[in-house]
Parts: structure tokens; C-alpha cells; sequence
């Protein structure tokens, strides 16, 4: 069986090995190391397609010319694609959390280190979710797309087009995604064809 891609990012060698002992059998996982300019990080980490990501929260704690945490390359990550699975693993959640964090998807960093099983499997259910939810858009907009052809849609119908076409332009890129009138197919089918080419992608990468 193939093995999701996901992207771990850590400013420690040693903390990086961990992770790759930890959830090697279960992902295929890309190891990055954060650099001084937080938009090419994450433009290495778009364009090496991952399924999810998981970073350490206190990325500049041997490395002084890191000027952000995991939190900040998550909350990029999120402006770019919208619904993405992410996780931040750090010493201090309580920290995290208290300071307006999403509890949602920081963890303990030593869960790794104690080798638990129940965290590798929310990153498969979270990314198994991201992607369905994918599919059901695409299949929604395909279906009303074949009803729009016989007869007219209901306002409602129309609306739900709209709103399914937008989902699918941010989980291609959120900052460039503007919507557009339902009965535009030829535009409906190029967002359609982007996605399934980047479902292709990372297809052939498993």
C-alpha cells in the first residue's frame, strides 16, 4: 500500500531522525529545515506536493536567524491552502495554547519519542478526510455540471456550485482564489483539471 507524503519540519538533526523513526512505516516523510526566509520554506514545501505537515513549534532555538515559529509557517501554509492538514508538535503546549493557539493541532513533541500510535493516525485520517472532501467537491460539481445541461439549476444549486467552485480554487491557492459565476464551465473545468493534475502528482510520488 502506498504511503501518504507528508513534510517535518525541525531545526534538530537529531529530533528529525526521531520523527522518521517514528512515522517512517506509516509515511513517506520530507524533512525540512527552516531557513532565514520563511516564504521560501514555504515554497519548498508546496512545491514538494506533501499531504500534511508537521512542524516543531520553537524552530530558532539553536539558530538565531530563524525569526518565526512553527505556528507562523502554519498559519502561511493555511493562507495559501485552505483546509490542510497541519500539526504542531512542541515541549510547551500549554504555552502554545495560552496564547490563542488552535488546540486543535498542537501536540506534545515527546508523544513522539514514547512512540504513540493514536497521533500517526490522525495524520492519516486528517489527510484521508482532506482528500475526500476534495473528491465529493469535484464529483458535486461535476454532477450539477451534467444537470445544468438538461434543464436549469435552482438558485440553490447555483449557489452550491458557486460556493463548491470556490472551495476547489483554495485548495489550489487561497490568496488567488476569486469565485466565479456558476454557469462558467470552460473556467469550472480548468480549476477542475488543476486539481486533478496535482491529485496526479502526488500520485506518482507514492
Amino acid at each position: 500500500m502506498a504511503k501518504f507524503k507528508i513534510g517535518y519540519i525541525d531545526e534538530s538533526n537529531e529530533d528529525v531522525r526521531a520523527f522518521q523513526r517514528y512515522a517512517s512505516h506509516i509515511f513517506e516523510v520530507i524533512p525540512f529545515k527552516p531557513v532565514p526566509e520563511i516564504d521560501k520554506l514555504v515554497k519548498d514545501i508546496l512545491d514538494n506536493h506533501v499531504e500534511a505537515l508537521v512542524v516543531d513549534f520553537d524552530l530558532n532555538e539553536h539558530d538565531n536567524t530563524i525569526h518565526y515559529n512553527g505556528i507562523n509557517v502554519v498559519e502561511l501554509i493555511l493562507n495559501k491552502l485552505e483546509s490542510f492538514p497541519v500539526f504542531v508538535l512542541t515541549s510547551y503546549a500549554t504555552d502554545a495554547e495560552e496564547n490563542g493557539y488552535d488546540v486543535n493541532i498542537v501536540y506534545e513533541k515527546n508523544l513522539m519519542y514514547n512512540k504513540e500510535p493514536k497521533f500517526l493516525q490522525r495524520i492519516k485520517t486528517q489527510i484521508e478526510k482532506y482528500k475526500h472532501k476534495i473528491e465529493d467537491a469535484e464529483n458535486r460539481i461535476l454532477e450539477l455540471l451534467g444537470k445544468s445541461n438538461k434543464e436549469e439549476l435552482t438558485y440553490n444549486e447555483e449557489m452550491e456550485l458557486a460556493d463548491l467552485n470556490l472551495f476547489i480554487e483554495k485548495t489550489l491557492n487561497k490568496e488567488t482564489a476569486k469565485g466565479f459565476k456558476p454557469t462558467n464551465e470552460k473556467r469550472i473545468f480548468e480549476i477542475l483539471t488543476k486539481v486533478d493534475n496535482i491529485i496526479k502528482k502526488i500520485d506518482e510520488n507514492e
